[in-house]
């Protein structure tokens, strides 16, 4: 089936870069883009013209919100205000649980997904809040994600986070990391066996990698181990890190191997080209 957008802008690519078309035309059969320009004269099955709208590639979102309340929750606050939204030592050790139910979970992550869509983002790899959570992102939840990203019509670059601690409030008002380092052994396990389930989809829209949480919740070995099975397996992987170091490092996430291998020493972080600036 062939079918022709018409609108007063289409952004295209010509001669190397791109070029806003006036009164531009889009023509795509079937998932194949045929023709992007203007005074396409060929036979079309369907047509809808836009009017006065903006077409555009869609756009892409590496560090795309896959909730609704991270930057509420789960940012670095200031000292003043992070304790009132961190664990306590208590919780970590005796109260942690889900706060959702596994459906209200996939509400969220569902609204999330729309939004991105809504906002032209065709493309994403998640970031979400661990905070209410009883550790971080479990198998089936990623399974319930990607079900809900290919219904969608997203490409999705998912897998469950994981980490091996967990920041916390401690009684001076400072912040620390406890630490439960099976658990981080356990989510590493689950996300490389949902690498095995994205692969076994064969859809080009659920692409499988490793998604480690923050840096400073992550033990040595298991961002090593990370690194290691992303080489092994040839997947990206993306790491949050250094968004407030001591030091003053920008935020910065790692969106594939490289000759670091993820190692935790601040110095690290600015080399190689296994390292981007996220924002």
């Amino acid at each position: 089936m062939r079918t022709r957008w018409r609108a007063t802008h289409v952004l295209a690519h010509r001669d190397g870069g791109h070029a806003l078309l006036r009164d531009g035309e889009i023509v795509w059969e079937d998932d194949t883009i045929a023709y992007v320009g203007t005074g396409y004269d060929g036979p079309v099955d369907a047509e809808l013209d836009l009017g006065e709208a903006l077409v555009t590639p869609g756009l892409i979102d590496l560090d795309a919100l896959a909730d609704i309340d991270h930057l509420v929750l789960d940012s670095w606050a200031p000292r003043e205000r992070g304790a009132g939204l961190l664990w306590s030592r208590n919780y970590f050790a005796h109260r942690r649980r889900h706060v959702f139910t596994p459906e209200e979970r996939a509400t969220v992550r569902e609204y999330a997904l729309v939004q991105l869509a809504l906002h032209g983002i065709t493309t994403y790899m998640p970031i979400a809040s661990e905070v209410h959570s009883a550790w971080a992102e479990p198998y089936d939840e990623l399974v319930q994600m990607a079900q809900t990203s290919r219904r969608i019509g997203l490409r999705g670059y998912l897998g469950p986070a994981y980490r091996s601690g967990v920041n916390v409030a401690l009684p001076d008002g400072d912040r620390g990391v406890a630490f439960d380092e099976e658990r981080g052994r356990e989510g590493l396990r689950d996300a490389v066996r949902f690498l095995d389930h994205a692969a076994g989809l064969g859809d080009p829209l659920v692409n499988g990698v490793l998604l480690p949480c923050r840096i400073e919740t992550l033990t040595e070995d298991l961002l090593r181990e990370t690194a290691a099975i992303a080489r092994r397996r040839d997947v990206p992987y993306g790491c949050t890190v250094s968004r407030a170091w001591p030091n003053g490092i920008s935020y910065r996430s790692c969106t594939a191997p490289g000759p670091c291998g993820c190692s935790p020493a601040p110095g690290c972080w600015t080399a190689g080209s296994s390292c981007r600036t996220a924002s």
